[in-house]
Order: structure tokens, then sequence, then C-alpha cells
């Protein structure tokens, strides 16, 4: 089968990204073939080879500066929709069995995947990963959404949304992680000694530096943690729009001495990041999945976690197992008294549940989602 993963955005910029960088890996190791078809960046379009890893893709990041990154944003906008003869042609050409968008904010590779359907027949496929949909957009998804095959939700909120908002009867197929890669016996104290953290109770959080990932709650949280656990260290990776603001709210609240920012992480050394930290905090005010989630909990790290979208559905199933604490969002009193609770308990890692943490992983592993997508495929191609 000859499969088409159209994505806005270069591989490794994001929740959605990855998704469709992990399960194309096992389609090749089934057998498929796998092409690449991205809006932004550069190539515009690549092949996926057996057992091949790529690398971080390079492109130019969005402005750290509000006003900018309105006016950036919007001229992506435009942009897109300039190129849906050339994303048309390239689905034409390539003569797919399958098209599969990765939805993002904009309808207009929708557009393209429809109009190859018109004139080819192909198949076309919407994995949706959050509900932003704005201006024209909206209006197009309505009108084009009949012309998909079938659209996937990786979260039950997006399904629900997408059923209420265009009437898109999509299945629910979660998010997954790569439980070898991301694993408990990480090494990463070469890491932790070059951080000067090996002494530390670290607590991390990875993710864009934007309001939605509510990192202003996190810092405030900090200034009681650091009265609790003397030897605590925050760190803060990623980078976006905020990161000015955020960072005068460190200075302003005296935590230069415990909150560290680490900037943008490659996608190969993030294992070691989350392997070096004893709690992982996401504060998010809205999330659709959050990617990061997943990652901490396979490293065997523990995890504090807003009750937003997707996010809070995975941290339920490891609630039981202790492996994660839900809290409101917006609310440092209770990330502090989440963060708490781990460090009181130093014997953690020993905990009777581990097991059973470990079994509710394996049905995240790319390898089970890829699979169920798989079976899609088959039932609309009959390959």
């Amino acid at each position: 089968m000859k499969i088409a993963m159209v994505l806005e955005n270069p591989l490794f910029y994001g929740g959605g990204e990855i998704h469709a960088y992990e399960i194309s890996k096992n389609f090749v190791r089934k057998g498929h073939t796998v092409d690449f078809i991205q809006l932004y960046g550069n190539p515009k379009k690549r092949s996926l080879t057996r057992g091949e890893l790529l690398s971080d893709s390079h492109w130019i990041q969005s402005p750290r500066s509000k006003v900018l990154n309105v006016i950036y944003t919007r001229a992506l906008w435009v942009y897109s929709f300039l190129s849906i003869p050339a994303v048309t042609i390239d689905l034409l050409r390539g003569k797919y069995d399958v098209v599969h968008l990765h939805n993002g904010g904009y309808a207009s590779l929708l557009v393209s995947a429809v109009i190859t359907k018109k004139v080819s027949g192909v198949k076309v496929f919407c994995t949706l990963h959050n509900n932003l949909a704005k201006h024209i957009d909206r209006r197009l998804i309505q009108r084009l959404a009949p012309n998909v095959d079938k659209f996937i939700a990786v979260s039950p909120a997006i399904q629900k949304n997408w059923l209420d908002e265009y009437h898109a009867d999509a299945v629910f197929i979660p998010n997954g992680v790569d439980i070898g890669r991301f694993s408990p016996l990480l090494d990463a104290s070469e890491l932790k000694k070059r951080l000067e953290l090996e002494d530390k109770f670290v607590v991390l959080s990875i993710g864009r530096l934007s309001v939605q990932k509510g990192i202003k709650y996190l810092i405030q949280a900090s200034v009681s943690l650091k009265k609790h656990i003397p030897n605590i260290a925050v760190l803060i990776c990623g980078r976006g729009e905020e990161e000015s603001a955020l960072k005068r709210q460190v200075d302003q609240m005296g935590l230069c001495d415990i909150v560290k920012f680490i900037g943008y992480v490659p996608a190969q050394k993030l294992p070691s990041y989350y392997a070096i930290c004893d709690v992982f905090v996401l504060p998010s005010l809205f999330e659709t999945f959050a990617l990061t989630l997943l990652e901490a909990l396979s490293v065997g790290k523990p995890v504090v976690c807003t009750r937003v979208g997707g996010a809070q559905e995975v941290a339920k199933q490891f609630e039981d197992s202790r492996f994660a604490i839900l809290v409101n969002p917006a609310n440092p009193e209770e990330i502090e008294r989440g963060v708490l609770w781990y460090y009181s308990k130093a014997d953690f890692a020993k905990i009777r549940n581990k097991k059973k943490m470990k079994a509710t992983l394996a049905d995240f592993s790319w390898e089970n989602i890829s699979e169920r997508i798989n079976k899609i495929y088959a039932s609309f191609t009959h390959q």
C-alpha cells in the first residue's frame, strides 16, 4: 500500500507530526510505502525508508513577540491556501492508495486531499489532533468533511467536538509512545552531572512556552516549593512567545537560583531529560492529548497533571497506580501539593502497582496504535 502522510509542519514540530512519523515507521516495517508531504519547511516531500530515523527538521521558528506571532500565523494561513495547487499536484503524481491528513489549524490540506479523491478515487483519512478551526476554515470543513472516508480522534473530547461541529463520526485512537526509546532503564547520569543536578530533586516541564501551557502557575508554585524542598531544581524545556514574560516572572519572584530555562530540546535528547527528573509537571490550561505525559510515564516518572482535555483522560488511567496526580488548572497550590506528595515518598519507585502501570502503557505503544490504524485502512482499501 502506498500512503501519503500530509502535515502542516515538519516532523518533530509537535504532537501531530510526531504521531504521523511514529505510525509511519511501523507501516514501513509492515511493507507499506510512506511519503511525507508537508506544507511548511524543507524538504516538502520526503520518503521514509525501512529502519530510518529522521533527524529534526530545520525551519523558521515562530516569533517570540506576541504581535509578530499573530502576524506570522496569519501569513501562514494565507500561504497554506496559496499552496493548494502544489500540494494537490504532489498527491496526484504520487498515485497513492491512501492520503492521511493530520489536521492543524487550517483547512487547505483538506481541500487538496478532497480534490485528489475526486480525480483519482484515493481513500482519505484524517487524524484530528486539535479543535482549531478558524476563519473560512470552519465553513470549508463543514462542506468537505463528508468526503473523508474516516476521521480518527486522539481524544474523546476532540471526537465529541468534531461530531457536534462538523457531524464527523470519528473513531477514537489515542496518541502513543515509543516504550523502547522512552524506558525506565535509561542512564542519564552524564546529563545530570553536566547540568549540576546530581544532588537535586528535579521537577521537569516540557512544552511550548505559550499561555496555554500554564507554565506561570508552575513558577508560582515554585515559590513555596523552594521553602519545603531545599535542594529543588525546576527545569523548563521549550520555547515560544511567552518565554520573555516567564523569565521576567522568575526574576521578579527571586527564583533564578532554582528555575532553569533549558530551551528547545532535540527529539533524540528528550528521553535523557525525562530520566533526570523526579517529577514531571504538566500545568496546562488546555491540552488535546499531551505526548509529553506518556513519555514521562514511560520513563517511569510520576506526573502532576491538570484536569484538562485529553491529558486528564490519559492521567486518570495511572491514578490507581499513583503514578499520576490530577490537579485543577491555574492552581499553583495544588501543583505544589502534588509535587510535595512525591517528594515525601522517597521509596515511590518500589510501589506494588508498578506492574499495572507498565501494562497500561503497553496499550499506548506505537505498535499497537499503528496496527489499529492499519486495520482501518484495510477495511476501506480491502488490502
